[in-house]
């Protein structure tokens, strides 16, 4: 699993027997693949196309996951060039602790990675438009504040350390 970039993968699925008889022979495969702590590839032809695909272990089931082929996806040095953007950049030793910097602290506030805490805002305010046209009311799109142009790197990286600092001492109090 771990020599597989997940900038390849592409959509995944449940897997699961068809049958009661299957059963066993479906849980020795999810028991096999997880203690070795290996995926199984094959390919596969869904919708008229044929796939690449690895099966893992997750949880007490199997997942399949649909792999794009390398030549589905954008070489990003190749856009780099083509933008005339594949010349990097001197980096000073001051912005790059302040970027570093930056990241811890806004890395501190998760003990956890929990995707559930997560929300689609997109939707939310969309149902609500939808659930206020529906009662005849108004509704306003709550407007996020603007992002500043900094003209100066680390002027805006100072900014934007301060800025997460204040919002955790907000969440602290």
């Amino acid at each position: 699993m771990s020599e597989i970039d997940s900038l390849y993968f592409n959509k995944s699925y449940c897997v699961l027997p068809k049958e009661e008889a299957n059963l066993k022979a479906y849980h020795l495969l999810r028991e096999a693949l997880s203690l070795s702590n290996k995926v199984g590839l094959a390919k596969i032809t869904m919708r008229n196309k044929e796939h690449i695909c690895l099966i893992r272990a997750y949880r007490n089931g199997l997942i399949l996951t649909i792999l794009y082929y390398p030549s589905e996806l954008t070489d990003i040095e190749k856009l780099l060039e083509e933008q005339g953007l594949n010349q990097i950049k001197e980096l000073k030793e001051e912005e790059l602790d302040l970027a570093k910097k930056l990241v811890n602290v806004s890395t501190q506030k998760f003990s956890d990675f929990v995707l559930s805490h997560f929300t689609d805002s997109y939707k939310s305010i969309l149902e609500n438009y939808l659930k206020a046209k529906v009662e005849n009311r108004e509704f306003k799109i709550p407007i996020k504040e603007e992002v500043s142009q900094a003209k100066d790197l680390m002027l805006a990286l100072k900014e934007s350390v301060e800025k997460v600092k204040k919002k955790r001492l907000k969440v602290i109090d």
